[in-house]
């Protein structure tokens, strides 16, 4: 019986040792806000690479954030930190990414 090529990936692909698993990388956006779609989309492609967790905050759900962060979004947040305005720096959000598997790393040692 053949294996169709998409599980073949799948049964390959595994993040890498010592990957972002355990790393949260947070997106504050709200709905119709280009800027927003293009960071995702870059985090996205990002997560493929990492294995990180990531989770979308809208700010127009919770009044207080949206009073705080209004059209200032998108913000991303690695591990608790803001990383990124506006734009996602691949290179900033990769450097975070990587000081928190170490992180983890340490811990689990």
């Amino acid at each position: 019986m053949p294996i169709n090529l998409l599980t073949k990936i799948k049964r390959r692909w595994r993040p890498a040792a010592g990957s972002g698993e355990n790393v949260v990388i947070e997106i504050y956006s709200k709905p119709d806000c280009h800027l927003c779609e293009e960071a995702k989309a870059v985090l996205l492609k990002m997560q493929r690479r990492y294995g990180f967790q990531l989770r979308e905050v809208n700010i127009a759900d919770d009044e207080r954030l949206l009073a705080e962060y209004g059209a200032r979004i998108p913000l991303v947040f690695v591990t608790g930190q803001l990383v990124c305005k506006y734009f996602v720096d691949e290179a900033a959000v990769a450097r975070r990414i990587t000081l928190g598997i170490k992180s983890a790393n340490k811990k689990s040692s």
